[in-house]
């Protein structure tokens, strides 16, 4: 009987184990934030389609897969389809995998000399 009950635990185990090899692993997703600014030599419309491999949950002006703007020198840009300046395009998405920063690595670098340490 005390053999049984040890090959009945080494069974179980190596099922156990099993089953948490093969089982779904999920991946974490992370907030992706964009602002995108257009300065052009000259006024130009353009379709502006930002590469993602998630879903967008927020965007403004509110778009699907593009935007279709005006943009001008200024850094203005009129949506074609609401009529409605505005000063930059922001999209949100979720992403799977994308590498972790590294938050004690970075530079601070005060306003003036900016110019100097680019």
């Amino acid at each position: 009987m005390r053999r049984m009950k040890g090959k009945l635990f080494y069974l179980l185990a190596a099922l156990f184990l099993m089953a948490a090899g093969c089982a779904e692993k999920k991946q974490e997703k992370d907030t992706v934030r964009s602002m995108i600014y257009l300065y052009p030599r000259n006024a130009l419309e353009v379709s502006v389609q930002p590469e993602n491999d998630g879903e967008i949950s927020c965007s403004y002006p509110s778009c699907g897969k593009e935007w279709n703007i005006i943009a001008r020198p200024d850094g203005t840009m009129t949506n074609l389809d609401d009529g409605q300046e505005y000063s930059c395009l922001f999209r949100e998405y979720t992403a799977v995998g994308i590498p972790a920063e590294n938050p004690q690595e970075g530079f601070v670098v005060e306003g003036k000399e900016t110019a100097a340490f680019l």
